[in-house]
């Protein structure tokens, strides 16, 4: 604080600012230009610390449009990464998430406008290949299917002449096709 000569005291207070970002340009003062100040009342000149901080979101679980949206109304800059296959994120949603320059950041963290914000989306389940079914039996084959979260499904018996009455003797899709989870694997 300084006293002018007039008797007023000149304070100077720092902010950041969207609308005045030029780091030491006066954002405002106060009073306003225009208006009257007294004898002894403190003028106060507001200068600019930058542009103000954006607090970072929690991302994950989030869909990928909706994380992308965020991310812009914010003035940041989502960019992703190659999807990758996950068993426990849906497909379209944001597996991870970080800052491009600093991985160390979390939400909650503050940064400047135009961040880059890298974000992976899931391409869901990876598909499986269905397993050969050939020759087993149905238990088998079911409990094989259950173990790679395929469902099962017996179509009508089928004569074979190489395996025994009670066995799988063809399959659908063929081993090693393959197969969405939940996706059904009819053997006869």
């Amino acid at each position: 604080n300084e006293v002018a000569g007039n008797g007023w005291t000149i304070e100077t207070q720092r902010e950041r600012s969207d609308e005045v970002p030029e780091i030491d340009h006066v954002v405002r003062t106060i009073p306003a230009a225009g208006e009257m100040l007294d004898e002894g009342e403190t003028f106060v000149i507001v200068v600019s610390d930058g542009y103000e901080l954006r607090t970072l979101p929690e991302l994950t679980g989030m869909t990928v449009t909706d994380a992308v949206a965020a991310l812009t109304e914010l003035r940041l800059v989502p960019i992703e990464a190659p999807a990758e296959f996950s068993e426990d994120v849906p497909a379209g949603t944001v597996i991870r998430w970080q800052v491009q320059d600093d991985a160390a950041l979390t939400a909650g963290a503050q940064v400047l406008p135009d961040t880059v914000i890298v974000i992976t989306p899931s391409l869901g389940p990876e598909p499986r290949p269905a397993p050969d079914l050939v020759n087993l039996t149905e238990a088998e084959a079911t409990a094989a299917l259950d173990a790679l979260q395929l469902v099962s499904a017996r179509g009508e018996d089928v004569f074979s002449s190489d395996i025994e009455a009670g066995r799988v003797v063809t399959q659908t899709p063929a081993p090693g096709e393959p197969v969405e989870r939940g996706g059904t694997v009819t053997f006869q």
